[in-house]
């Protein structure tokens, strides 16, 4: 299932050719065929970090044939007496950690991407709902939700599964409505679109004066980038097309429309991230879902402090970028 592609050295922002900053990766997490680069742009202003070579728009569908959302989830095997006596010990050990950094409710409000129904309206349009279970956290919350998805598989499950409204089509082809929504979001979608500017405008376009759009993605500035390197999960070639920083988001933003925006770093899930970047570094591979070993948890658990620490000296540092805009009533 060979992927069609074509070469990106000049930055898709800027025009200005990019410095390759990883080599030759190999997809180690669904098995697509080929060798992939990642660059970054030269020009501090700019900073966008993107696949090079880049798969043709066409083929994007062939980089999901065999992606988690396509399963369901298989409960966890239970583990030996000795092994789930390890285990309660490092979520006692984890639980203290939590409770210092105030995770549960930092961890609640990135699930529901910093919305409340009612101050923030109640129709929601997740893009790129995947499987859906967002959608039925948002439904279960008083929102009235509407997903849109590319892929048929990950679409039917979130319908039959979850019960929720999903479109089926590229957001743009869709031909939606203008100014219907109050929110809409994309958590971990924006690095996959081929096309990021257009598809925020076309979000802009549909939501209502004063509508918000939040955008959650892995930072290509974060702790975890920098300790990990080439198995940091969140380079995920070769569907992470384009990847983002807190300053390569600024254009971003204005490309698409948006002038009344923030834009922010979040350690609070880097424990997550971490479990695929460790998993990656010592065995090569990772499968989603699947719970941490014991050894890999430990190494969680710690991770997940030190990016803590860090992103307390640091702000810029944290594993996923989140921007908040709102479309302004003149726009």
């Amino acid at each position: 299932m060979a992927i069609k592609t074509f070469t990106q050295p000049a930055c898709p922002f800027c025009g200005i050719e990019g410095n390759i900053i990883h080599h030759s990766l190999k997809d180690r997490l669904f098995g697509v065929p080929g060798r992939w680069a990642v660059r970054r742009c030269v020009d501090p202003a700019c900073d966008l970090a993107w696949l090079d070579p880049m798969p043709l728009e066409a083929e994007v569908v062939k980089l999901y044939k065999n992606y988690y959302t396509h399963k369901k989830t298989t409960p966890f095997k239970k583990p030996h007496l000795m092994h789930s006596m390890g285990r309660l010990s490092l979520k006692m050990g984890y639980s203290i950690i939590k409770r210092m950094f105030s995770l549960k409710e930092k961890r609640r409000r990135l699930k529901y991407m910093f919305l409340e129904p009612g101050r923030d309206g109640k129709k929601l349009l997740e893009v790129g709902c995947g499987n859906g279970a967002r959608l039925r956290a948002f439904k279960d919350k008083g929102w009235q939700v509407t997903g849109q998805e590319l892929d048929p598989q990950a679409a039917t499950y979130a319908k039959t599964e979850f019960d929720v409204n999903v479109l089926l089509g590229d957001l743009i082809d869709i031909g939606l409505e203008g100014e219907q929504f109050d929110a809409i979001v994309m958590n971990h979608v924006i690095e996959h679109i081929c096309e990021p500017v257009g598809m925020l405008a076309e979000c802009n376009r549909i939501l209502k004066p004063g509508g918000k759009v939040v955008i959650t993605t892995p930072n290509i500035e974060s702790y975890g980038h920098a300790v990990f390197g080439e198995n940091w999960r969140g380079l995920e070639p070769p569907r992470h097309l384009h990847l983002f920083s807190k300053q390569s988001a600024v254009p971003l933003m204005h490309k698409s429309g948006f002038r009344q925006y923030k834009i922010w770093t979040s350690a609070a899930r880097a424990a997550s991230m971490a479990h695929g970047s460790i998993d990656l570094s010592l065995f090569g591979s990772h499968t989603m879902g699947e719970r941490p070993r014991q050894m890999v948890f430990l190494r969680e658990i710690i991770f997940q402090y030190k990016a803590l620490q860090n992103w307390s000296q640091h702000q810029n540092s944290g594993e996923e970028l989140i921007i908040k805009a709102e479309k302004t009533p003149w726009q």
